[in-house]
């Protein structure tokens, strides 16, 4: 049985005389796990050859509306075949990475194909997403844990194997992007929204515990802080003596806090200047004159060295 093909026609040729040459295998089932080329490129040739190609209902409608060769058999949400005395079920969970994947369990072996919509332990992201169903996807991956909570041996569609820890960490995966893609939508200005102000914060720290690595999310949270600590500054100060220290140092918080979040960032990528030209404007903000002058030496060194 083979599994998906590979992103081409002539791939799947040489994978095809590889598995039948090189191995002396016979091919007498193919399963597509959904539409996109990198399961079904070179079906054609598949179908050519009489074996025996399955997919979904959905894998098929969709084949059929961009004109490209389809499966001869299908299935709406679940099939069981017999290949070579051993039991393969074919199930259609939901949707996620398409509206169209299926997983293939093999139960004798424990050993569960999630195709595309798990996604390998290294990945860092949720890959291409033009067509997922992205509010469905977790749900779905439910589905799959409580049907196939026993597999040993998890295959996604890219990369490599694991265990059922690919499904969770597919879930992180779709959480983290949730919450970038709220961040993104909230229009705020720390001094003028504070309610905003604090959702995008508290977004960001859910973030950041997901993806602690992810510079673009502590540039994000340092900028939130070090905007806070502008705006209290910029806002007229309070009479009172005492009451116009506290506020000051208020925004020596925020500007301390944006700082560790952008020294973060450093360590990470110790010579990014767009994370470098953050950390020089908190040491100015700070008063931190000799901390300021070596970062203004770093990035002058870093220019220079690019010219």
């Amino acid at each position: 049985m083979l599994v998906d093909t590979p992103m081409s026609d002539s791939t799947t040729q040489r994978l095809i005389d590889w598995i039948e040459k090189e191995k002396g295998w016979n091919i007498t089932s193919f399963v597509a796990n959904h539409w996109h080329d990198d399961c079904t490129a070179g079906l054609d040739l598949i179908n050519a050859k009489k074996i025996d190609a399955f997919s979904s209902k959905l894998t098929k409608e969709a084949l059929d509306r961009k004109g490209l060769p389809t499966t001869k058999r299908v299935f709406s949400e679940f099939y069981e075949l017999d290949h070579g005395g051993k039991e393969v079920y074919l199930e259609y969970p939901g949707p996620g990475h398409t509206i169209d994947n299926i997983v293939i369990w093999i139960p004798e072996d424990s050993i569960l194909f999630a195709g595309c919509m798990s996604k390998s332990a290294d990945a860092k992201s949720l890959g291409n997403i033009e067509d997922a169903v992205l509010e469905k996807w977790s749900g779905t991956l439910d589905t799959v844990l409580l049907h196939f909570g026993q597999a040993k041996t998890v295959v996604p569609g890219h990369g490599a194997y694991g265990g059922l820890d690919l499904i969770h960490h597919t879930k992180e995966l779709l959480e983290l992007h949730r919450i970038k893609q709220q961040v993104k939508q909230l229009k705020f200005s720390a001094g003028n929204d504070l309610a905003a102000s604090r959702e995008a914060s508290d977004l960001l720290d859910k973030a950041l515990t997901l993806d602690p690595a992810n510079i673009k999310l502590h540039l994000q949270k340092g900028d939130l802080l070090a905007e806070k600590g502008r705006s209290i500054l910029n806002e007229e100060l309070p009479m009172d003596y005492v009451l116009a220290e506290k506020r000051q140092e208020e925004a020596a918080q925020n500007f301390r806090l944006a700082l560790r979040h952008y020294s973060d960032a450093e360590a990470i990528q110790p010579a990014n200047l767009e994370v470098l030209n953050r950390l020089k404007e908190m040491y100015k903000a700070l008063g931190k004159a000799s901390k300021y002058d070596l970062v203004t030496d770093k990035i002058r060194n870093i220019e220079e060295a690019s010219q």
